[in-house]
């Protein structure tokens, strides 16, 4: 089975999300102001999903030529090789979970 393909950027993080969702049990994902939310398992109050995704809940996609590396709540997983360099395609730098900054290589098959 390949990646999920979608048509734009946007419906890749809902697709994401939604998925990330329904593996952990969430229901009722939303984004309001450009955060995404969902009612835990059991819960009746939504979380923010940033603040219970782990670093590892990243998933492939690809929009068109290009494969993106998203988490659950829409931000860019790191891409790059561990010494910074690129592997090829765009660099997008970010500091995603704290500490050293990272890249984030979003490649194109052009």
């Amino acid at each position: 089975m390949g990646l999920p393909q979608y048509a734009n950027l946007r419906n890749a993080i809902r697709g994401t999300c939604h998925a990330w969702c329904d593996a952990q049990n969430y229901s009722d994902p939303f984004c309001k102001d450009g955060v995404w939310w969902a009612f835990p398992p059991g819960g009746v109050i939504p979380v923010q999903i940033k603040a219970v995704m782990g670093e590892m809940s990243h998933c492939d996609v690809k929009i068109g030529p290009v494969t993106l590396s998203l988490f659950p709540d829409g931000s860019l997983a790191d891409g790059s090789l561990a010494d910074g360099s690129l592997a090829g395609g765009l660099a997008i730098k970010g500091n995603r979970f704290g500490g050293a900054e990272r890249s984030c290589t979003v490649s194109s098959t052009l």
